[in-house]
């Protein structure tokens, strides 16, 4: 403890400076979101703003994509698919594209900035209460409470976001991309995005059911320190 002499204060602080940069992360991706398109419509220059959606998937509409060897028997070599990261451009010109776009980064946006406010202010009062030594209070109880139903909530919000992002970005690729450059595959192929996010949803529920167990914890302190004192 030594070491740490003002531990809660300093997470207090941190956490403090996280909403402030969530929330500005929110403001520039809703504002390149809604304003950016149509800015660079009219500069000059071939700009771009590409960013990751996940992976893309090829794979053959039917069966399997042969591949021909010279000295191999027909079939001995076969491709099931492909798959890799998937990047597109938000300052595309392509009205498709940029409604696709929209459609799959503005929910997924506020969805990351409204959770990870709501979860830093949360764990941003519990600091405060610590730091004032205040830990086995009903604030502090209902605080640890209210953390873990948000990341539980928020693992869910995050898995439906993720499965329409792949709804739709899939729909855009099925409906207005064709596949050049791999001469051996483009023939009869289908586009299937995945979307790889940094917080699955199993870990999300998990960590949240962990943080409502310590909540139970906490009731229990707060019941012998209130025994405590009655006996006092």
């Amino acid at each position: 403890m030594k070491s740490f002499p003002n531990l809660a204060g300093s997470l207090r602080f941190y956490f403090g400076i996280a909403r402030i940069l969530v929330l500005s992360l929110g403001i520039f991706w809703l504002f390149a979101l809604t304003v950016g398109p149509a800015v660079m419509k009219s500069r000059p220059g071939d700009t771009k703003l590409m960013v990751a959606l996940g992976e893309i998937s090829l794979r053959p509409k039917t069966g399997t994509v042969t591949l021909e060897a010279a000295s191999a028997q027909p079939g001995a070599l076969v491709l099931t698919g492909l798959r890799g990261p998937f990047q597109a451009d938000l300052l595309s010109s392509d009205p498709a594209l940029v409604s696709a776009l929209r459609w799959t980064l503005f929910p997924a946006v506020v969805v990351l900035v409204t959770f990870t406010w709501l979860l830093c202010s949360a764990l941003r009062k519990v600091c405060a209460n610590i730091e004032r030594r205040e830990i086995f209070t009903d604030t502090n109880l209902r605080l640890v409470r209210r953390v873990g139903i948000i990341l539980i909530v928020y693992a869910v919000a995050t898995f439906l976001v993720q499965l329409l992002a792949a709804r739709v970005m899939g729909g855009y690729l099925t409906d207005h991309v064709t596949l050049n450059g791999l001469d051996a595959v483009t023939s009869g192929l289908q586009f299937n995005l995945t979307t790889s996010g940094a917080f699955p949803a199993e870990a999300g529920i998990v960590t949240g059911l962990l943080v409502l167990v310590l909540g139970q914890a906490f009731r229990q302190g707060l019941a012998l320190k209130t025994e405590n004192d009655l006996t006092v």
